[in-house]
């Protein structure tokens, strides 16, 4: 059996890779489990994994309703349900897929559509199972990983892609887990997280959960996805990172610390990192310099930095491949 249709039977894999509870809602949820663990342990576990699985969903700004509005709206059939798509361009043009983040939905790398149309390519995105318009109710950096890999079979092959946060930790694990079957041409990456540890162990102590029920909720997640948490790692997706990636990701990064930045291009060999300044998580997805670098990558082009005005993007911090020639 091919790599290929060993990733496509796992499409019941779970696991998650999400922002830590913040306020009322991590009080009461932390409070309903901590109720229900001397009744039952197992109970209280199995509704602490349901919220690690369950992303919020956000109201989507009219400049996002507008962009989709513009583009043409499909099925792609995923896990039982769909993920709802959008296309620009002609089905005869090269495609570009975007690819959002952890409670993100498909409008939010928008910024993006225009560069790429005039450099010739048709542009696809989605929102993922459980994000956005999507009536699949959970997710996880697997089902990301998996929606990126069902796309490319339905709507690809594609020339390009462009993913944000988990959305980048997921196109590395699509890569991995594929073992090599999936192409994706050129890859621009913003803000990926490296590994789903970090983020469990945020989530852990954000609702108070040590011990036994820590212990629970972890071995019902990897039960379900068939791998341990430390596993969901781009450092073990290495053997299968052969695409030419650029990574761009703020020094100022709240959400995902810029330290994991430097660690995903040391695991993706021949990666290129740009540093910008000021943007944070999000705001990163709407910077004119970081669209058009973006898009210049995809397009073919190596040095994308270069012209661009100091203090939006700093110059290129780690290129592993051009090291390497220096060093030799």
């Amino acid at each position: 059996m091919s790599g290929s249709l060993l990733f496509q039977n796992r499409t019941n894999v779970r696991t998650s890779i999400s922002a830590p509870l913040r306020g009322s809602r991590s009080a009461a949820v932390r409070a309903a489990i901590h109720a229900l663990a001397p009744v039952s342990a197992d109970l209280a576990a199995r509704v602490a994994t349901e919220v690690f699985v369950r992303p919020r969903r956000f109201p989507t700004p009219s400049r996002e309703k507008a962009a989709l509005a513009s583009a043409r709206f499909s099925r792609v059939p995923f896990g039982g349900g769909f993920l709802p798509t959008w296309t620009w361009g002609d089905d005869d043009l090269p495609a570009v897929l975007l690819v959002h983040g952890w409670e993100g939905r498909a409008g939010q790398l928008a910024s993006f559509v225009e560069p790429l149309r005039k450099a010739g390519f048709r542009v696809v995105t989605f929102d993922g199972p459980g994000h956005g318009r999507s009536a699949l109710t959970r997710s996880s950096a697997v089902h990301m990983a998996l929606a990126v890999e069902r796309m490319a079979h339905a709507m690809g092959p594609f020339a390009g892609l462009i993913a944000h946060s988990v959305g980048g930790a997921a196109t590395a694990l699509a890569l991995h887990m594929s073992r090599g079957a999936l192409e994706l041409g050129r890859v621009v990456l913003l803000a990926p997280p490296v590994s789903a540890k970090r983020f469990f162990d945020a989530f852990c102590k954000e609702l108070a959960l040590e011990g036994a029920i820590r212990a629970t909720v972890a071995a019902r997640i990897e039960r379900e996805i068939g791998i341990g948490i430390d596993d969901v790692d781009v450092r073990a997706c290495t053997p299968h990172l052969h695409t030419p990636m650029l990574l761009l990701h703020d020094t100022a990064d709240r959400e995902v610390p810029f330290e994991d930045a430097r660690t995903f291009v040391s695991a993706w060999p021949g990666a290129q990192l740009v540093a910008t300044s000021g943007l944070g998580h999000r705001a990163i997805l709407r910077d004119l310099d970081v669209v058009d670098a973006a898009a210049a990558f995809i397009t073919g082009k190596e040095d994308v930095a270069t012209g661009l005005p100091f203090g939006s993007l700093e110059r290129d911090l780690y290129d592993r491949s051009r090291r390497w020639q220096r060093s030799a």
